[in-house]
């Protein structure tokens, strides 16, 4: 099955970009087609407070999506990584909404598509942590989704394990035992560390440590924010420092903690279904391989094979990656249209005390503060 250059230009157009390949590490200037800039997008300009992922409305627990698309129009000082912890989302979720912008310096009076729409996972229980999508969902007794974080997970080579798992302890202002397997390649890189870091801005724990029953893997704060949202970790979970705080006192010990990795996922909603789709890891094989594969893959879906599908919008919207929920009913509106109806939200510029002026070296810590080794 060859993709229709209308579906391929129906998302390059989206926010004056190519659209990305199936492949997250596509050169920048490797497109598909070659796109002709959008017109200005017929916006509603009614000014509205923007919705809060961090507190967002209990939610029932067969509800398939939650949140709402937002744009807000950025500032000549603004960049993606300060709009994205502003607004509850991390640096991957925002990049890959706005292909084409700048992250650093995304320009006065740009329009910045805000991904704070999503399907929610399948299971609704305790924690469910999404590492492809670089989200964890919290789920309270009933099932009902209470607020939604992002993450930062393992890098390659030290992939955050999928599974399932339980809360062992938690630990305010823990202190990190380093791991031999972490001091040995931090020496090789010229940079050793010491066996015990204590409580402190030096501390990549953060405040706050969540341990899992999964050895030497924990959900915990950092002081090196810039990562969150990111493949940057030695295999641990990592949250903005305002979210752990927040999480932290809500989640007991015993709580069931799932993580998965689902790069693409479907919900019927509205009489019509929705696809969102995330890049794959490159080191992850699933998802990886000829369209036709991934076609068959959907078809097992129940939902899929008792609709009509549009086969090249859905297509379009996998190897676009950008993380959203679109839909890929038949005859349903297509992308443009969408974006049409997605209103434009205040964006107020909070005061951060971390800089975003660059992005560092990806240098993260895998840490247990009950582990000595």
């Amino acid at each position: 099955m060859s993709l229709s250059k209308s579906a391929l230009l129906t998302l390059g157009c989206l926010l004056n970009s190519a659209c990305a390949l199936l492949q997250p590490d596509a050169a920048q200037d490797e497109t598909l087609v070659e796109a002709e800039p959008s017109p200005a997008l017929v916006v509603i300009t009614e000014s509205r407070e923007p919705i809060d992922l961090r507190r967002l409305e209990s939610m029932p627990a067969d509800g398939p999506m939650v949140g709402s698309l937002q744009w807000i129009i950025a500032y000549h000082e603004d960049t993606l990584p300060e709009i994205a912890r502003q607004h509850g989302l991390g640096f991957d979720e925002i990049r890959q909404a706005n292909p084409g912008v700048d992250p650093w310096l995304p320009g006065e009076g740009s329009r910045v598509l805000l991904p704070t729409r999503m399907i929610l996972p399948g299971r609704r229980e305790g924690l469910v942590l999404n590492v492809a999508s670089r989200r964890l969902f919290h789920f309270d007794e009933q099932g009902v989704l209470v607020d939604t974080f992002a993450i930062g997970v393992g890098r390659e080579g030290w992939a955050t394990p999928t599974g399932r798992a339980k809360v062992r302890a938690k630990a305010k202002d823990p202190v990190w035992f380093v791991p031999a397997s972490i001091r040995a390649e931090h020496a090789e890189a010229g940079d050793p560390l010491p066996r015990r870091v204590g409580p402190g801005p030096d501390n990549p724990l953060g405040g706050y440590a969540i341990v899992l029953d999964i050895p030497g893997y924990l959900i915990h704060g950092t002081n090196k924010p810039y990562g969150v949202g990111m493949r940057v970790s030695h295999g641990c979970v990592r949250l903005y420092p305002e979210d752990i705080e927040s999480l932290f006192p809500r989640v007991p010990v015993g709580a069931a903690v799932t993580i998965i990795n689902e790069p693409i996922s479907i919900a019927e909603f509205g009489g019509q279904l929705y696809l969102e789709a995330h890049p794959p890891f490159e080191d992850d094989q699933t998802w990886q391989g000829h369209w036709e594969e991934i076609q068959g893959r959907l078809l097992q879906d129940p939902r899929v094979a008792s609709r009509e599908i549009d086969w090249d919008k859905a297509r379009a919207i996998i190897e676009s990656a950008m993380g959203i929920p679109l839909p890929i009913s038949a005859n349903s509106q297509d992308v443009q249209t969408v974006l049409e109806q997605v209103p434009v939200v205040r964006h107020t510029r909070p005061v951060q005390e971390d800089s975003f002026d660059a992005l560092p070296d990806e240098v993260s810590l895998l840490a247990d503060p009950l582990a000595g080794q």
